[in-house]
Parts: structure tokens; sequence; C-alpha cells
């Protein structure tokens, strides 16, 4: 059973969102003190560790992009990039945006003795953009379908119907997500999503093809609209980090659609070292 077909239109009704985080996990588990990572069970230890986090990321930055396809680590697709490009030349206000490179990726794994990539692809990405000086990654997938339609499918049965006339609707439907994290500690300063969809009608011989084209234009589309949420990610957290001087609680945008961009700053640490 194809469960992508069920799953992807409840996900593309929710449109575009973005989350934002630069929470203490000292303050968090100060005021959880059952999360100890010295005491309780394992799971508890590992809760703690896992809370045990702060987030460094301060601006003008130098954010890496770095993608997924089918668990993997992969280069940005050329028909992905143009929209990437071209919000890096207009949000210069961010900081420096930089292709993490999944070659770097292979080199700093295979000299750190740990698999190629194994079953989890943030490892490589996360050594490669440290081995690249980055300060925080932005790492997206996109995933989708196609689907085709007959409305007038009696035309099929004809010549003309099945290579001339446009009788077939036909559909691509594309979801992207990103999640930006600290390179040094592994802090989730914030996620993004964006939906997009292509329609249009084709004769029935070809249609196939036509489907696949619709679901790449949707995917493109995605990402142009995914880039739009990430700078409404990172302007919230610039904003909040020149405010307060330090993290704010957790937020959420309501569904929209948005943009994206880079950043670059010292630690907290650095900052008193």
């Amino acid at each position: 059973m194809r469960l992508a077909p069920l799953i992807l239109p409840l996900l593309l009704m929710s449109g575009c969102t973005n989350n934002t985080q630069l929470s203490s996990g000292a303050e968090y588990l100060a005021a959880r003190p059952e999360y100890s990572a010295a005491s309780g069970t394992d799971l508890d230890k590992a809760v703690a560790r896992a809370a045990n986090v702060e987030p460094l990321l301060r601006f003008p930055a130098r954010i890496g992009l770095a993608r997924i396809s089918h668990g993997q680590f992969v280069p940005v697709p050329p028909c992905e990039a143009g929209a990437w490009i071209a919000f890096a030349q207009s949000h210069r206000q961010y900081g420096e945006f930089v292709p993490v490179s999944p070659l770097i990726g292979d080199l700093v794994t295979a000299g750190a003795g740990l698999p190629k990539y194994g079953s989890n692809p943030i490892v490589p990405i996360r050594l490669a953009a440290a081995r690249q000086h980055i300060d925080a990654v932005l790492v997206y997938a996109v995933g989708g379908y196609s689907n085709k339609a007959s409305p007038l499918s009696i035309l099929d049965l004809t010549i003309i119907g099945a290579y001339l006339v446009p009788s077939r609707s036909v559909e691509g439907s594309a979801i992207a997500s990103a999640l930006l994290f600290d390179v040094r500690n592994g802090y989730p300063y914030g996620t993004v999503s964006a939906t997009a969809i292509q329609t249009g009608f084709v004769p029935t011989v070809g249609s196939g093809n036509q489907s696949q084209n619709l679901q790449v234009d949707a995917q493109v589309d995605a990402v142009t609209k995914l880039t739009g949420e990430v700078d409404k990610m990172l302007t919230t957290l610039r904003d909040e980090i020149e405010k307060t001087g330090k993290a704010p609680r957790l937020q959420s945008s309501a569904p929209t659609a948005g943009t994206v961009a880079p950043g670059k700053g010292k630690s907290p640490g650095e900052e008193h070292s």
C-alpha cells in the first residue's frame, strides 16, 4: 500500500510554516529536577543530556546548506540551486551562505574512522560543516508524488484522443522542509516547511512523463517558497538575539508563505574566553 498519496495531501493542507527556538537548556533542566543526568532510568539520563544544550548562534553568521534525498547527504540539485543562490545574494544581512559539500563529508567521515554514511546523514553533514568552519546548517529535504486522472478518458480509445487531445489531468505535489541546527552542539534553532502543487492537461500517451515533470516543477516551487519561510525564521532569530541578548522561548508562526538566509558570530563561551 502506498502511503504517500494518503499522507502528503494532509501535509499540503498545512501550507507554509516556521518555528523558532532559542530557549536555554540549563533553565529547562533547572525547572525540571526530575530530569537528571546523574540519576533515574537510562531514558531519564538520555533526556537530560539531550536537553542540556545552549544556543550559540550570532549574526552575521556562516550558515551552511545541505540536501538530504532518500536518506542520503547529496549535492543541491541544479534545478533547486537557483532559488538558494538568489536568496543568498539578496539577504546578505544574515551573513554568508555556504553549500555543505558531500565530498568533504566523505573525506571527514573516512578520516574519523566512521562509516561513509550509515543510516544517519546528519553525521557527515555535521562533520563536513565543522571542517568548513560553518556556524549552523540548514538541512532540507523535498518529498512529493504525481498522479493522473482522466475525466475525458473515453477519448483515450481513439488514436486522436490518445496522442493529440489533452484529455488527461496530471498533477505533481511536493512538500519541502528544513531544520536549522548548530554545528557545534546540535542545538535546533528552527524548522520550516512549504508546499506546492502543479497541474495540467496532456494527451494520454506521454502523460506519465508529463506527470513526473510536474512533480519536479512542484518540488522547485516548494523549495522557492521554503526560502521565504527560512527568511522569516532567521529574521525572528536575529531580532530576538538582538533584543534580549540571549535565548527567547519557543515560538511558532501561523501557516503562511515565505523566504530564507544565512548568519555568523561568536558563542557565549568564546565571548568570555
